[in-house]
């Protein structure tokens, strides 16, 4: 019987979790006789397009497991990732490319865009006829991969924002004033609603459009509110949000910053970037402010901040429910391929049953020079089920489109400016942990421990 020969590839964005998978993808692949080889391309797509980086690939199963079990401690992508979108030229290429060298099954490791890359990679194939099967691990810290309860790298980076809030919020009690902060998250606000965990006041997501005047009176409105109760206040704001006409606030504010200070390359790139946001948003704040004619609020302290590669890949900030289900989405992609499944994603989903905390990996690898909670990999008390889902309710070659998974109406308050208590204890919980206990105001002592 012939063995199955993989190739295993990194794109987009990398997480704190993406190189979990790859212990996974080994783990699995050595407990099976019908795994060949497993190869480790480079530069992601670049390095199925360019011969001399498919020749610098490395064979998974070859490396030592102790090796691999550094790595896995590791955020950002071991094989380095590639985010161009390749040609119809480089597409023929890749196919014929992973062909010569014997390849059949490809696992691609990534979020929307790349799982659309991989819908034309099948195409391509299919058009072609080369008998390939793809497999499409999922990451990505927007978390708005549809098909899946969560993607890994979400709980990490929700820790991340979660924590950013209560810290600003700390900050902010001791000397009252506003705090602003961006977060990532593109057309979704799963990753700006974890704000609420660590007590952000007010939260804005791209599915909710609000206009600029009205952003700024709600957050005044809510600091006037809390400087009754002596406390300053915190504002999480999605990089994505928008206004009632459709139209970015990142881009509204690239065109009034032009004049004093970006370049026109900048202001006019089509990506959206939120490199200006935080500096506007806090000037809009300001001369809300002013228009008061209040002289109690003339001096108030605004300040504002984006989070930035932060919250995408750190080892301050582990979510061990994002370490356990990146390690098996690498291995449920070798027990599909050698099922032979194919166009297919490896998705999540939550079971009702709960269980005991117990190690899901006994290391005997020295690691000794590892902080403690990251030598072992955890396994949270929610029990969560793997199944293939078809690529095609992920991604739509035809259409040349992707399909972004929203935050729920059930997880927005009426106003639009928060989440919901369902969000919280149905949603973010089972992921990232109990959620950090807020300060309370009316009790004297001032020494409090936050449960994590």
């Amino acid at each position: 019987m012939d063995k199955l020969n993989i190739a295993y590839l990194m794109g987009g964005g990398a997480t704190s979790v993406m190189n979990l998978a790859i212990l996974g993808i080994y783990d699995q692949a050595k407990e099976s006789e019908k795994i060949g080889k497993i190869s480790g391309i480079w530069d992601g797509t670049e390095g199925l397009v360019y011969d001399s980086l498919f020749k610098r690939s490395i064979n998974i199963l070859d490396l030592d497991r102790s090796t691999l079990r550094k790595i896995s401690n590791m955020p950002g992508a071991s094989l380095r990732s590639g985010r161009r979108l390749p040609d119809d030229k480089q597409f023929t290429k890749i196919v014929k490319q992973l062909k010569k060298n014997k390849i059949n099954y490809l696992f691609y490791h990534g979020g929307n865009g790349t799982a659309l890359i991989l819908s034309r990679i099948i195409k391509k194939a299919h058009d072609l006829d080369i008998n390939l099967r793809c497999i499409h691990i999922p990451k990505t810290i927007d978390n708005d991969l549809m098909g899946t309860y969560f993607s890994p790298g979400y709980g990490t980076s929700a820790k991340k924002v979660a924590l950013e809030a209560m810290n600003l919020r700390e900050s902010f009690n001791a000397s009252p004033g506003i705090a602003v902060f961006i977060t990532m998250g593109r057309n979704a606000g799963w990753l700006a609603a974890a704000a609420a965990a660590g007590g952000a006041d007010l939260i804005y997501f791209p599915e909710r459009p609000v206009n600029l005047d009205s952003f700024c009176k709600q957050v005044i409105a809510k600091h006037i509110e809390n400087l009754a109760k002596g406390r300053g206040t915190v504002v999480a704001v999605s990089e994505g949000i928008i206004n009632k006409k459709g139209e970015y606030f990142a881009q509204i504010a690239r065109k009034e910053l032009n004049a004093t200070r970006l370049s026109d390359e900048y202001i006019y790139t089509p990506r959206l970037s939120s490199a200006p946001l935080d500096f506007f948003l806090k000037e809009k704040i300001k001369e809300e402010l002013f228009e008061l004619e209040n002289l109690k609020f003339f001096d108030t302290k605004v300040r504002a901040s984006t989070l930035g590669y932060g919250q995408r890949e750190n080892m301050e900030v582990i979510c061990m429910t994002d370490r356990e289900v990146a390690y098996e989405t690498g291995r449920y992609a070798i027990k599909f391929a050698v099922e032979k499944k194919t166009s297919v994603m490896v998705g999540i989903k939550k079971s009702e049953k709960k269980r005991k905390q117990k190690k899901l990996i006994t290391v005997k690898d020295d690691v000794s020079y590892l902080p403690e909670r990251l030598k072992d990999i955890s396994l949270s008390e929610n029990q969560w089920i793997y199944e293939p889902v078809n690529l095609s309710k992920v991604a739509d070659f035809k259409k040349d489109e992707v399909f972004e998974r929203k935050l729920p109406d059930k997880y927005i308050n009426k106003k639009g400016n928060n989440v919901t208590k369902k969000f919280l204890k149905e949603y973010l919980t089972p992921i990232i942990g109990p959620i950090p206990k807020k300060y309370d105001f009316s009790k004297p002592n001032l020494f409090f421990r936050i449960k994590s």
